[in-house]
This record gives C-alpha cells, structure tokens and sequence, in this order.
C-alpha cells in the first residue's frame, strides 16, 4: 500500500496537528510492514527544510515530495490548472488530508482527519474570513474522502451531527503520547507554585478567565506563577491587555512558542497543567501533563471530560469562580494532587501513537475498498 500525507503541518506547525502528524507518520511504518508512505510538503520558509529534517523518520519506506510554494497556492492552482500533488511524487494508492486544507489530489481513495468543529458553532472563536474559509474547505474534504477519522468520540459525535454520515465513514483515532512524557525524571526546585498553561492565544483556549481567576488567587494573598506557552493567535489581544495589568505582571508572563525541550522541561516541573479551554477536539496537553504526573486542570465538558475521565481536576470553563476553586484545591491539597499525578499517569498509558497508527491504517483500507466497490 503506498499512501501520500500531507506532511505540512509537521513542518510548519509545534501544535496540536504538527504534533499529530509528525507521531503518525513516525508509527505507521511499525504496524504495518507493507505501507510505503510519500509525505507531502512545502518548503517555502526559510526554516522549512531544517525543521522537517528534524522531525522526518528515517526509515527506508518514508519518502518526502517537496514544492516551494504555500499549499494554499496549490489549492488554487489545481482548480484551474493540471497541477496535483502527484505533479511532484509518484501515484498513491490512498491519500490522508491531515489539516484544513485541501491540495489537489488524483487519487480517488482519501481519507481526511477531522480534528475538531469548533468553526461550526455560534461563538465568536474565528474571525468572519477564517470561519467562512474552514467552513468551505471542510465541506469540500468530507464530501471528496471516503473516510473521516475524527480524533475523539465527541468529534464523531459532531461530525453525524453536522454532516449526517453513516457509521462506517467515520472511524475515531484517538491521539498518542510521546513516550517521552512517561519517563521517569526528577522536578527541579521551584521558589514558588507553578501553573503552567500551554496552547495558541486565541478565543477557545479561555486564556482571558483562566488570568481572571490566577488574579483571584493573587488577591487571596497566594505566592504562584502562571506561565502561558504558545504563539500569537487570533483575537487575543484581551489577553495581551490582561498579561500587562500591574497586579498580574510580577506573576504571569506568556513565553510564546518554544521549543519541545524547554517545553517538555517546563511542563515537567510545573505543579498544575491548566487546560480549561472552551472547545476541544481532543486536548492533547491534558493527555501529556497526565503522562508526566502533573495534576491537570481542564473543562468538564466534552473531549476534555472524554480524555481526562477521573484523572484531573474538572471546572467549569464559563465560570472563573470555578476555575479559581479548582487551582485552589491542587495547590492546596498534597493528597489530592499525589492522587491524580497516579491516576493521570495510569490513563494516559492507555493512549498511544501506535494505536492511533493502527486505527488509521483500518481508515485507509476502508476508503480503498470503497472505491474498489465503485467499479
């Protein structure tokens, strides 16, 4: 079986879909000895070519096809010209869409992931232009891919809502942890608490109360530091003003986006992973400070609820009152804390990029015989 992927967001992208990407083409080579994966990519940016090389597997069955202009040209361009990602790799027997975007592709098996639906809902979470664009190509995958992998249960949920597909178009891949984060290690010494925040500034995140209620944990008279990790979004310049008010600037800073060691350093000596976003398709972050023992803060709702199960400390994400009560107790409660570090450590070993490898690899299958039924 020979499948292309777009490689791209593993390029491009330190986050959640970058990160996907990256750790399923890594995994696919071990569950099934007869797959040949072609990875698709771009490198346009200076850095491009440094960065993949970096995260590319070296394995005699991965090869890499590469162009020198933004994908989203190529989108464009195949609608009006011959140009497809064939143009510059060999044929596929199946192609994986990995993001939001849709290159032009001659093979007729596709599959698509379909990482969550958050553009779909009423809340001011995308600009206008950014909603109308997911919407658009979105609709275009579904429609064009024999196969959705959605990324959690919630997803598929919201996928048959949405799109109204049967069953057996849909299969769910639930996402890895990186061996990594469940090696032992030792903390360093901190000076004070730390509350550790990972993700992009933008609406859904819910950066904007989760400062709110750090700041009523600063009136209480608490000693804490609240570290947010992540590149610039969207809409978020509430959160920039926030970060820069008096009472927050001794205590709370954002790091912007860095690399996966210090990030990896900083999540394991961090005493709370905050994570109360307000959508999710699945919440990767919570599955990796449930992997390093940190006890974790997330949203009762949801993929989050889905993926954190009894492991972590649930709020409600639309109240910082409770979200200020929830830091309170992992700061407070040492019992509390050495309880979900154990059972977090125990649910995140459940989940696994080879599992998610094998669960994709049953979605190509499908979409091949699907169209091999057409005929």
């Amino acid at each position: 079986m020979r499948v292309g992927i777009d490689y791209r967001p593993a390029v491009l992208l330190r986050s959640g879909i970058g990160r996907y990407t990256a750790n399923l083409v890594r995994h696919l080579p071990e569950v099934w000895p007869d797959v040949r994966l072609a990875l698709f990519s771009v490198f346009w940016r200076e850095h491009g070519a440094k960065l993949a090389a970096a995260r590319l597997p070296r394995h005699d069955r991965v090869d890499v096809a590469a162009m020198r202009f933004p994908g989203r040209v190529l989108d464009f361009l195949g609608r009006w010209t011959p140009l497809a990602v064939e143009t510059f790799a060999d044929a596929f027997d199946v192609f994986h869409f990995t993001d939001f975007v849709k290159p032009p592709v001659r093979a007729r098996a596709a599959v698509f992931t379909l990482h969550d639906l958050g553009f779909r809902r009423d809340e001011p979470w995308h600009e206008e232009a950014s909603r109308e664009r997911l919407r658009e190509v979105t609709d275009r995958l579904v429609a064009r891919c024999q196969v959705i992998l959605a990324v959690s249960e919630t997803t598929r949920r919201d996928v048959q809502e949405h799109y109204d597909l049967p069953d057996d178009r849909i299969i769910v891949t639930p996402l890895g942890v990186d061996e990594i984060f469940l090696e032992p290690y030792e903390r360093a010494p901190q000076e004070r608490p730390t509350i550790v925040a990972v993700g992009t500034l933008e609406p859904r995140k819910n950066f904007r109360r989760l400062l709110e209620a750090f700041e009523v944990l600063l009136e209480r008279g608490r000693e804490a530091r609240l570290v947010l990790v992540g590149r610039r979004g969207w809409l978020c310049d509430d959160v920039l003003e926030k970060l820069a008010a008096p009472r927050l600037a001794e205590h709370a800073r954002w790091v912007g986006e860095i690399g996966d060691e210090s990030l990896l350093a900083l999540m394991r000596n961090a005493d709370v992973i905050a994570y109360p976003s307000l959508f999710e398709g699945f919440g990767l972050p919570v599955l990796e400070g449930m992997a390093l023992g940190v006890p974790v803060l997330t949203s009762d709702r949801g993929s989050l609820r889905e993926v954190a199960g009894d492991a972590a400390e649930l709020v409600d994400p639309e109240s910082v009152d409770s979200i200020a009560a929830g830091l309170e107790r992992l700061l407070d409660d040492a019992a509390r804390r050495e309880d979900l570090a154990r059972r977090g450590r125990e649910r995140a070993a459940g989940f696994s990029w080879r599992r998610c490898a094998e669960a994709t690899l049953e979605g190509y299958r499908r979409a091949i015989s699907s169209c091999e039924a057409e005929r």
